[in-house]
């Protein structure tokens, strides 16, 4: 059964966003850290940083930005993690000109209650940032 709207159009499937605008602590150089959607921190334990999804969903669209440049041959990644592991989603900023970059071709899918974590590694002398990020979130 699919559902409609009363002149018969059919319902789209809703695009939700995940972000997060980390503001209480800056990415040091060479570090790993992770971050969740809508959290204003980071941690460095994956573990206390992951949360399940709670549907079947297709996450797309990786948009990241740093508030200054990494630094001449410096870079800080951001990836996305599903239940602890690195996909192929993912956004690398370098350089002593980038601060924004985004991947608009990689997909990842999640089944509900697989763990969802954005990890951010930072080159060994990158300069400390604040990093950002959205994604698109698409049920299926």
């Amino acid at each position: 059964m699919s559902l409609a709207h009363f002149d018969g159009r059919p319902f789209r499937r809703p695009i939700d966003m995940w972000g997060a605008a980390i503001t209480t602590a800056t990415l040091a150089a060479g570090a790993t850290r992770y971050s969740q959607n809508g959290n204003q921190g980071h941690g460095g334990t994956i573990g206390l940083q992951e949360l399940p999804v709670p549907f079947n969903c297709r996450l797309r669209n990786l948009r990241a930005e740093i508030n200054g440049v990494a630094g001449v041959g410096e870079t800080i990644t951001f990836t996305v993690m599903i239940d602890g592991a690195p996909s192929a989603l993912t956004v690398t900023i370098g350089g002593a000109a980038d601060t924004y970059g985004e991947d608009l071709v990689n997909t990842v899918d999640f089944a509900a209650g697989q763990d969802f974590v954005m990890q951010h590694v930072t080159s060994g002398a990158a300069a400390t940032r604040y990093p950002k990020w959205t994604l698109e979130v698409v049920p299926l």
